[in-house]
Protein backbone atom coordinates (compact mmCIF):
# COMPACT_ATOMS: atom_id res chain seq x y z
CA UNK A 1 0.00 0.00 0.00
CA UNK A 2 1.31 3.29 -0.90
CA UNK A 3 1.07 6.82 1.13
CA UNK A 4 -1.08 8.44 -1.47
CA UNK A 5 -4.04 5.28 -1.15
CA UNK A 6 -6.83 6.38 1.55
CA UNK A 7 -8.46 3.54 3.79
CA UNK A 8 -12.23 3.69 3.05
CA UNK A 9 -13.93 3.25 6.68
CA UNK A 10 -17.75 2.27 6.62
CA UNK A 11 -19.99 4.40 6.95
CA UNK A 12 -22.08 4.64 10.23
CA UNK A 13 -24.18 7.02 9.18
CA UNK A 14 -27.96 6.29 9.64
CA UNK A 15 -30.35 7.16 7.18
CA UNK A 16 -34.08 8.29 7.85
CA UNK A 17 -36.60 6.04 7.01
CA UNK A 18 -40.16 7.80 5.90
CA UNK A 19 -42.59 5.56 7.09
CA UNK A 20 -45.57 4.56 4.73
CA UNK A 21 -48.85 4.86 4.50
CA UNK A 22 -51.92 3.68 2.78
CA UNK A 23 -53.44 7.12 2.70
CA UNK A 24 -52.30 9.12 -0.73
CA UNK A 25 -53.33 12.65 1.11
CA UNK A 26 -50.53 14.58 2.75
CA UNK A 27 -47.64 12.64 3.93
CA UNK A 28 -46.40 15.85 6.61
CA UNK A 29 -47.18 14.60 10.46
CA UNK A 30 -50.07 16.53 11.82
CA UNK A 31 -47.84 16.49 15.39
CA UNK A 32 -44.69 14.67 16.10
CA UNK A 33 -45.11 11.65 13.77
CA UNK A 34 -48.85 11.21 14.11
CA UNK A 35 -50.09 11.31 10.72
CA UNK A 36 -54.04 11.68 9.12
CA UNK A 37 -53.79 8.50 8.22
CA UNK A 38 -53.89 7.21 11.36
CA UNK A 39 -56.97 8.92 12.65
CA UNK A 40 -58.97 9.10 9.42
CA UNK A 41 -61.08 5.90 7.97
CA UNK A 42 -59.57 5.03 4.41
CA UNK A 43 -63.26 6.10 3.15
CA UNK A 44 -62.72 9.52 4.82
CA UNK A 45 -60.78 12.50 3.47
CA UNK A 46 -57.70 12.88 5.03
CA UNK A 47 -57.78 16.46 3.06
CA UNK A 48 -60.86 17.60 5.38
CA UNK A 49 -59.15 16.48 8.58
CA UNK A 50 -56.09 18.43 7.75
CA UNK A 51 -57.62 21.47 6.88
CA UNK A 52 -59.79 21.06 10.42
CA UNK A 53 -56.13 20.23 12.53
CA UNK A 54 -55.03 23.51 10.49
CA UNK A 55 -58.24 25.88 11.26
CA UNK A 56 -57.60 25.06 14.79
CA UNK A 57 -53.93 25.54 15.03
CA UNK A 58 -54.20 28.73 13.45
CA UNK A 59 -57.55 29.73 16.20
CA UNK A 60 -55.69 28.62 19.14
CA UNK A 61 -52.02 29.17 18.18
CA UNK A 62 -50.12 26.41 19.99
CA UNK A 63 -46.87 26.21 21.11
CA UNK A 64 -45.02 23.65 22.69
CA UNK A 65 -45.26 19.85 22.38
CA UNK A 66 -48.07 19.99 25.07
CA UNK A 67 -50.37 22.37 23.37
CA UNK A 68 -49.84 20.72 19.84
CA UNK A 69 -51.33 17.40 21.15
CA UNK A 70 -54.20 19.06 22.64
CA UNK A 71 -54.69 20.83 19.71
CA UNK A 72 -54.41 17.28 17.62
CA UNK A 73 -56.84 15.75 20.28
CA UNK A 74 -59.23 18.72 20.21
CA UNK A 75 -59.28 17.78 15.73
CA UNK A 76 -59.88 14.28 16.37
CA UNK A 77 -63.09 14.56 18.71
CA UNK A 78 -64.25 17.22 16.24
CA UNK A 79 -64.16 14.51 13.60
CA UNK A 80 -65.47 11.82 15.85
CA UNK A 81 -68.55 14.40 16.51
CA UNK A 82 -68.92 14.62 12.45
CA UNK A 83 -68.93 11.08 12.28
CA UNK A 84 -71.42 10.09 14.41
CA UNK A 85 -73.50 12.85 12.12
CA UNK A 86 -73.01 11.03 9.30
CA UNK A 87 -73.64 7.76 11.16
CA UNK A 88 -77.14 8.45 11.93
CA UNK A 89 -77.59 9.71 8.44
CA UNK A 90 -76.63 6.02 6.89
CA UNK A 91 -78.66 4.65 9.53
CA UNK A 92 -81.79 5.82 7.80
CA UNK A 93 -80.45 6.18 4.11
CA UNK A 94 -79.89 2.14 3.82
CA UNK A 95 -83.40 2.02 4.82
CA UNK A 96 -85.50 1.20 1.25
CA UNK A 97 -88.29 3.43 2.29
CA UNK A 98 -86.25 6.57 3.06
CA UNK A 99 -84.42 6.19 0.06
CA UNK A 100 -87.57 6.39 -2.11
CA UNK A 101 -88.53 8.92 0.01
CA UNK A 102 -85.56 11.06 -1.00
CA UNK A 103 -86.04 10.22 -4.41
CA UNK A 104 -89.88 11.88 -4.08
CA UNK A 105 -88.53 15.32 -3.53
CA UNK A 106 -90.52 15.53 -0.62
CA UNK A 107 -89.27 18.53 1.37
CA UNK A 108 -92.62 19.17 3.33
CA UNK A 109 -95.07 17.89 6.21
CA UNK A 110 -97.77 17.50 3.55
CA UNK A 111 -95.55 16.26 1.31
CA UNK A 112 -93.88 13.30 3.34
CA UNK A 113 -97.82 12.49 4.42
CA UNK A 114 -98.55 12.29 0.68
CA UNK A 115 -95.74 9.91 0.14
CA UNK A 116 -96.77 7.93 2.70
CA UNK A 117 -100.18 7.56 1.83
CA UNK A 118 -99.89 6.79 -1.90
CA UNK A 119 -96.57 3.84 -0.55
CA UNK A 120 -99.53 2.66 2.04
CA UNK A 121 -102.08 2.33 -0.36
CA UNK A 122 -99.76 0.59 -3.28
CA UNK A 123 -98.81 -2.12 -0.33
CA UNK A 124 -102.23 -2.54 0.71
CA UNK A 125 -103.20 -3.11 -3.23
CA UNK A 126 -100.02 -5.71 -3.34
CA UNK A 127 -101.07 -7.44 -0.31
CA UNK A 128 -105.11 -7.84 -1.96
CA UNK A 129 -103.64 -9.09 -4.97
CA UNK A 130 -101.77 -12.08 -3.22
CA UNK A 131 -105.23 -12.66 -1.17
CA UNK A 132 -107.24 -13.14 -4.72
CA UNK A 133 -104.25 -15.09 -5.93
CA UNK A 134 -104.08 -17.36 -2.93
CA UNK A 135 -107.64 -17.63 -3.17
CA UNK A 136 -107.63 -18.39 -6.77
CA UNK A 137 -105.14 -21.05 -5.69
CA UNK A 138 -107.51 -22.91 -3.60
CA UNK A 139 -110.52 -22.77 -5.75
CA UNK A 140 -108.25 -24.64 -8.61
CA UNK A 141 -107.02 -27.01 -6.03
CA UNK A 142 -110.64 -27.97 -4.62
CA UNK A 143 -111.76 -27.97 -7.94
CA UNK A 144 -108.77 -30.33 -9.05
CA UNK A 145 -109.44 -32.66 -6.33
CA UNK A 146 -113.15 -32.67 -6.89
CA UNK A 147 -112.52 -33.98 -10.82
CA UNK A 148 -110.37 -36.41 -9.33
CA UNK A 149 -112.38 -38.41 -6.93
CA UNK A 150 -115.08 -37.90 -9.56
CA UNK A 151 -112.49 -39.96 -12.25
CA UNK A 152 -111.81 -42.45 -10.25
CA UNK A 153 -115.22 -43.85 -10.67
CA UNK A 154 -116.07 -42.66 -14.47
CA UNK A 155 -112.61 -43.45 -15.47
CA UNK A 156 -113.30 -41.09 -18.87
CA UNK A 157 -110.89 -40.11 -20.84
CA UNK A 158 -112.36 -36.06 -21.35
CA UNK A 159 -112.40 -36.01 -17.65
CA UNK A 160 -108.57 -36.77 -17.27
CA UNK A 161 -108.09 -34.15 -19.50
CA UNK A 162 -110.37 -32.16 -17.79
CA UNK A 163 -107.85 -33.13 -14.57
CA UNK A 164 -104.65 -32.18 -16.68
CA UNK A 165 -106.09 -28.60 -17.40
CA UNK A 166 -106.71 -27.94 -13.56
CA UNK A 167 -104.00 -28.82 -12.66
CA UNK A 168 -101.50 -27.16 -15.45
CA UNK A 169 -103.94 -24.14 -14.04
CA UNK A 170 -103.50 -24.99 -10.47
CA UNK A 171 -99.54 -24.38 -11.32
CA UNK A 172 -99.98 -21.39 -13.13
CA UNK A 173 -101.07 -19.62 -9.99
CA UNK A 174 -98.55 -21.11 -8.16
CA UNK A 175 -95.90 -19.49 -10.35
CA UNK A 176 -97.96 -16.52 -10.44
CA UNK A 177 -98.20 -16.53 -6.66
CA UNK A 178 -94.49 -17.34 -6.23
CA UNK A 179 -93.40 -14.08 -8.59
CA UNK A 180 -95.28 -11.43 -6.61
CA UNK A 181 -92.87 -12.93 -3.61
CA UNK A 182 -95.56 -13.11 -0.86
CA UNK A 183 -92.83 -13.53 1.71
CA UNK A 184 -91.13 -10.09 0.99
CA UNK A 185 -94.00 -8.42 0.02
CA UNK A 186 -95.13 -9.61 3.78
CA UNK A 187 -91.88 -8.06 5.21
CA UNK A 188 -91.87 -4.69 3.57
CA UNK A 189 -95.80 -3.94 4.52
CA UNK A 190 -95.42 -1.84 7.66
CA UNK A 191 -97.48 -3.20 10.46
CA UNK A 192 -98.44 0.23 11.99
CA UNK A 193 -101.52 0.52 9.94
CA UNK A 194 -102.27 2.63 6.61
CA UNK A 195 -101.95 6.03 7.92
CA UNK A 196 -98.95 5.82 10.41
CA UNK A 197 -95.65 6.77 9.30
CA UNK A 198 -93.26 4.35 8.51
CA UNK A 199 -91.12 3.29 11.47
CA UNK A 200 -88.05 4.07 10.56
CA UNK A 201 -89.74 7.73 9.83
CA UNK A 202 -91.37 7.79 13.24
CA UNK A 203 -88.08 6.91 15.01
CA UNK A 204 -85.85 9.69 13.90
CA UNK A 205 -88.49 11.35 15.85
CA UNK A 206 -88.82 8.60 18.53
CA UNK A 207 -87.80 10.19 22.16
CA UNK A 208 -85.94 7.22 23.20
CA UNK A 209 -83.53 7.15 19.58
CA UNK A 210 -83.37 11.07 20.54
CA UNK A 211 -82.51 10.20 23.94
CA UNK A 212 -79.39 7.67 22.85
CA UNK A 213 -78.16 10.59 20.52
CA UNK A 214 -78.43 13.37 22.82
CA UNK A 215 -76.47 11.04 25.09
CA UNK A 216 -73.77 10.02 22.21
CA UNK A 217 -73.36 14.29 21.35
CA UNK A 218 -73.06 15.07 25.07
CA UNK A 219 -70.77 12.63 25.57
CA UNK A 220 -68.64 14.12 22.89
CA UNK A 221 -68.81 17.07 23.28
CA UNK A 222 -67.87 17.02 27.24
CA UNK A 223 -64.67 15.51 25.84
CA UNK A 224 -64.11 18.12 23.84
CA UNK A 225 -64.84 20.95 26.92
CA UNK A 226 -62.21 18.93 28.84
CA UNK A 227 -59.77 19.60 25.93
CA UNK A 228 -60.66 23.21 25.38
CA UNK A 229 -60.08 23.64 29.46
CA UNK A 230 -56.72 22.20 29.25
CA UNK A 231 -55.42 24.31 26.63
CA UNK A 232 -56.89 27.25 27.87
CA UNK A 233 -54.75 26.45 31.18
CA UNK A 234 -51.61 25.47 29.63
CA UNK A 235 -51.48 29.17 27.98
CA UNK A 236 -52.76 30.23 31.33
CA UNK A 237 -50.06 29.16 33.29
CA UNK A 238 -47.11 30.18 30.72
CA UNK A 239 -48.14 33.39 30.69
CA UNK A 240 -48.02 33.42 34.13
CA UNK A 241 -44.86 31.94 34.66
CA UNK A 242 -43.46 34.56 32.08
CA UNK A 243 -44.87 37.30 33.89
CA UNK A 244 -43.25 36.25 37.26
CA UNK A 245 -39.77 36.09 35.59
CA UNK A 246 -40.26 39.61 34.56
CA UNK A 247 -41.21 41.09 37.63
CA UNK A 248 -38.11 38.83 39.53
CA UNK A 249 -35.65 41.82 39.22
CA UNK A 250 -32.13 40.84 38.66
CA UNK A 251 -29.46 42.02 41.62
CA UNK A 252 -27.73 45.07 40.42
CA UNK A 253 -23.98 44.39 39.84
CA UNK A 254 -21.66 45.06 43.02
CA UNK A 255 -24.28 44.78 45.23
CA UNK A 256 -24.37 42.61 48.14
CA UNK A 257 -27.21 40.40 49.68
CA UNK A 258 -27.97 40.68 53.40
CA UNK A 259 -28.09 37.67 55.15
Amino acid sequence: MTSTEKITEPSTKITAITPTHGNSGNRSALVHGIYSSEIVLSFESAEDFEQLHSDLKEEWSPRGRQEEETVLALARWNWIKYRLMRAQRMSFRKDPFVADLEKSGAKTWSEVENFVEQKATKEIDIMSEMKNTLKGLQDVSESASSLMRATVATANHADSVEIFRQVQGLEDMFCKFNNLGYEKVREKIPSTGRNLPNPIVDQAYHPEYLEKLIRLEASVDTRIDKLLQRLVSLKEYKRLARESTKTIAPPEKGSTIET
